[in-house]
C-alpha cells in the first residue's frame, strides 16, 4: 500500500470514528463507543504509516485533519441531519479547497 493510500485510509477511519463518537451519545452506548475509539485510534496509526511511508508531516497532517473535518461534517449532515449555516458551508468549502490545493501541490504524497 502506498503512503497516499495509508493517508486515505486514515481519513476514512477518522470519519468513521467521529461518526461513531456522535452515535455514542456521550460515550453512553457501548458498541458505538468502542467503534469511536477504534476508528480514532486506527486513524492515528494509519496517518503514522503514511508519514513513515514518505508523506510529509505538514501535508499529511493538514490533509488528514482537513479531510477528516469535511467528512465528519458531511456525515453529520447526511446521517444525523445536522444543518450548516451559510457561513459554515462556505468555511467547509474552503477547507475542501485547501485540501485539494495541498494534494495538487506535488511533493511527497
Amino acid at each position: 500500500m502506498t503512503s497516499t493510500w495509508w493517508l486515505v485510509a486514515a481519513v476514512v477511519a477518522e470519519a468513521i470514528g467521529l461518526g461513531a463518537l456522535r452515535a455514542s451519545r456521550g460515550l453512553r452506548r457501548p458498541l458505538a463507543t468502542v467503534l469511536a475509539f477504534a476508528g480514532i485510534e486506527g486513524s492515528v496509526v494509519l496517518v503514522g504509516r503514511a508519514i513513515a511511508g514518505g508523506v510529509s508531516l505538514a501535508v499529511g497532517y493538514a490533509v488528514w485533519t482537513g479531510a477528516g473535518i469535511a467528512f465528519a461534517a458531511l456525515g453529520g449532515i447526511l446521517v444525523f441531519g445536522d444543518r450548516l449555516t451559510r457561513r459554515q458551508g462556505i468555511g467547509l468549502g474552503l477547507v475542501l479547497i485547501g485540501v485539494a490545493f495541498l494534494n495538487a501541490g506535488g511533493g511527497n504524497a
